[in-house]
């Protein structure tokens, strides 16, 4: 069974006056951030899980190849819930993954 490695990249990807996102290491007995930063997964595609922020109405998580998220970028956006389990495999290798938390007006 082949493995991804997935590095943990909390980018935010909002403009100025955005929900603040809590970016804190997680405390024993919490979950905190899935993938956990440079991890090796064995689930493709693997489960991604952060911590909901209050007042959010809706997520947007993006993986791409490189840190700056320029290359083999793939964005998932008006997600419900602090998590998502995408419905296609990542090719094998390194890719970073960040998300955003988005209020009523979409900001």
């Amino acid at each position: 069974m082949s493995s991804l490695s997935l590095l943990l990249s909390l980018s935010q990807l909002l403009t100025a006056g955005a929900l603040t996102l809590d970016e804190a290491p997680a405390v024993p007995g919490e979950w905190g951030y899935r993938p956990a930063d440079t991890s090796t997964v064995q689930t493709n595609p693997p489960a991604f899980v952060w911590r909901p922020v209050a007042d959010a109405t809706a997520y947007v998580v993006e993986v791409a190849r490189d840190g700056a998220f320029t290359e083999d970028v793939r964005r998932w956006s008006e997600l419900a819930w602090s998590s998502y389990a995408p419905d296609v495999t990542l090719d094998q290798g390194v890719w970073y993954w960040r998300y955003a938390a988005l209020d009523a007006s979409g900001e």
